[in-house]
């Protein structure tokens, strides 16, 4: 009866990351797509946009100068799109592959990205990898990829 409780509990957990992602991604997708300069701020509030492609190394792109792209290291894949204002760095890596990603995620992890740390890393039968957590200095990251779909990370400060 102890692992009939502890497998429900497991596919408990996983249809509620499911869930999660699956809100993550439709919340993302009604924040992205503004391709135009609205013009309305300048200084550190106007947005850097890339266009790279996923494959280029890191040494390739550039990596803007922000309290964002401070909190954490650089990714050694550029991103697709990259933008950092006032509130958060958001970057999309369309064609990114889950081995790169993962490697990524190792990457914040041995950077100290580890504060109220959640990983879901279910490449084979959900298709997804998800690494949450924080920085020491107030920071959450949040980088995910779908399979088809390519990744997403995005820095806030943490509330």
């Amino acid at each position: 009866m102890g692992s009939t409780k502890k497998s429900r509990r497991n596919r408990n957990a996983k249809a509620l990351a499911l869930a999660l992602l699956m809100v993550m991604a439709l919340a993302l997708a009604g924040c992205g797509g503004n391709s135009g300069s609205s013009g309305s701020g300048s200084g550190s509030g106007s947005g850097t946009s890339q266009n790279s492609g996923s494959s280029a190394a890191a040494a390739d792109f550039d990596w803007p100068d922000s309290e964002y792209t401070k909190a954490i290291p650089k990714p050694d894949v550029a991103p697709d799109s990259l933008k950092v204002d006032d509130d958060r760095l958001y970057a999309t890596f369309d064609e990114a592959e889950y081995k790169e990603v993962r490697q990524y995620g190792d990457k914040l992890k041995a950077a100290g990205v580890t504060v109220d740390l959640n990983i879901f890393d279910e490449p084979e039968e959900y298709g997804m990898y998800m690494y949450m957590g924080g920085t020491g200095s107030g920071y959450f990251v949040d980088l995910q990829w779908k399979e088809g779909m390519g990744a997403t990370l995005e820095v806030t400060k943490a509330d």
